[in-house]
């Protein structure tokens, strides 16, 4: 494995702090499949400190230790680590400054790691979260939990652009705002609502429901693309994600507004602009984007 292997995603503080997006979380829960799946769960220990959801460490314990991880799924920016033979599984959201560590068990703790599960073959998963607001918990029924019920499309399913035109022909909301509601789209945020707009020629400002019916079609799909793109490049390193290997989310290097005002647009040489817009920042090229 290495002195260290690290699974963790990059920290959006440009806007305050911020939440991972689809594709670092799936970039996660991929290498998390290659690093924690059929080893048998030998110990949990917690920390005294609450997170977002109460810790329980009983539970916790009770459910895990003798178990094994079967599979990690994914819901939008959530995480499902599913138990061999269970029907619950450990439900986790990183919020803004939490990691997932898979590490070498004699390499010392380090602070605000809130949770450590021992596996067989000297590894330790642990959960380590500064602010802590996300959260690491035992779900008896994960289908049923009110936040993932709560979610939108799911922007890399079968049909999601017939489904986003239905939705977004009748909003008035501009359509940058809709890109970014979870309960529209699951798992989309601001780099590549950014990115998806750009690559459709949308202007971010205009109302979702004053586009044609075409062009709302053209932008799920660059929607899709733009996520496909970054899950393939590891998701984009703004701050400081890390992979197994010690590489960086390669897609930042693809990124074409996010990041770039002030700079040509790679398609017509106009400067990119950065704007407002519900308290986050949006880039764009006032020229190419109608």
């Amino acid at each position: 494995m290495g002195s260290l292997a690290v699974i963790g995603w990059p920290h959006f503080l440009e806007d305050g702090g911020g939440v991972p997006e689809l594709p670092e979380v799936e970039s996660v829960r991929r290498l998390l499949v290659g690093a924690v799946l059929n080893r048998p769960i030998l110990e949990v220990h917690c920390g005294a400190q609450q997170l977002r959801r109460a810790l329980d460490p009983d539970r916790l314990r009770t459910e895990l230790v003798g178990a094994r991880f079967a599979a990690v799924d994914r819901e939008a920016k959530y995480l499902l680590m599913r138990l061999e033979g269970r029907d619950g599984a450990v439900l986790v959201h990183l919020g803004m400054t939490g990691r997932l560590l898979v590490v070498e068990r004699e390499r010392p703790t380090q602070p605000h790691t809130h949770i450590v599960v021992g596996l067989e073959g000297g590894v330790d998963l642990r959960y380590v979260d500064v602010r802590r607001f996300g959260f690491f918990c035992w779900s008896d029924t994960p289908a049923a939990e009110p936040s993932l019920l709560k979610l939108g499309l799911d922007p890399l399913a079968d049909g999601f652009e017939d489904r986003f035109v239905l939705q977004a022909r009748s909003r008035g909301v501009s359509i940058k705002s809709l890109l970014m509601d979870q309960g529209v789209i699951g798992g989309v945020g601001n780099i590549y609502a950014s990115e998806a707009l750009w690559r459709s020629r949308v202007d971010p400002r205009r109302r979702a429901g004053q586009l044609s019916a075409r062009r709302l079609k053209s932008l799920a799909e660059a929607v899709r693309a733009v996520l496909l793109a970054a899950i393939e490049g590891g998701g984009s390193t703004i701050k400081d994600f890390v992979l197994p290997d010690g590489d960086s989310g390669g897609f930042v290097k693809l990124l074409k507004v996010y990041g770039h005002a002030g700079e040509p647009c790679v398609r017509c040489g106009e400067l990119l602009r950065k704007i407002r817009q519900a308290g986050r920042s949006t880039f764009y090229c006032s020229k190419c984007q109608r």
